[in-house]
């Protein structure tokens, strides 16, 4: 299912049709808000749909998530990409066995999935 994605904060462009055309992202509720932080969940999400439209590839990645403690924080809409990117290894837990699925994104976090996504493809 399609849908449209609306452009939040009066920002124009190929941006959001362009996302929306490569299942990349698909906004929060509907809406294309290149302000707002992104979570790691989100990013993970993001990640995969970019390593899988590069590549063609997935991964065995059943029983990923079952390492961390906050699993059950995850989404159920991110669970199978994020199981996806950890087999990957596009991205990484915070360590003492958590994910932090809520937390926002960092800018350190960013650039080491996208290092991890060019070094995977």
């Amino acid at each position: 299912m399609s849908m449209r994605l609306t452009i939040a904060n009066g920002h124009m462009g190929i941006i959001p049709a362009t996302l929306e055309r490569l299942a990349l992202c698909s906004g929060t509720e509907n809406r294309f808000d290149p302000q707002s932080a992104i979570s790691r969940e989100q990013m993970a999400v993001m990640l995969f749909r970019a390593y899988a439209r590069l590549t063609g590839q997935t991964s065995d990645a059943s029983g990923a998530l079952d390492r961390f403690i906050d699993a059950d924080r995850i989404a159920t809409w991110a669970h199978d990409d994020i199981n996806q990117v950890l087999a990957i290894g596009l991205m990484q837990g915070k360590g003492n066995g958590v994910f932090d699925p809520k937390a926002h994104t960092s800018r350190t976090e960013a650039i080491q999935a996208i290092l991890n996504l060019l070094e995977n493809v």
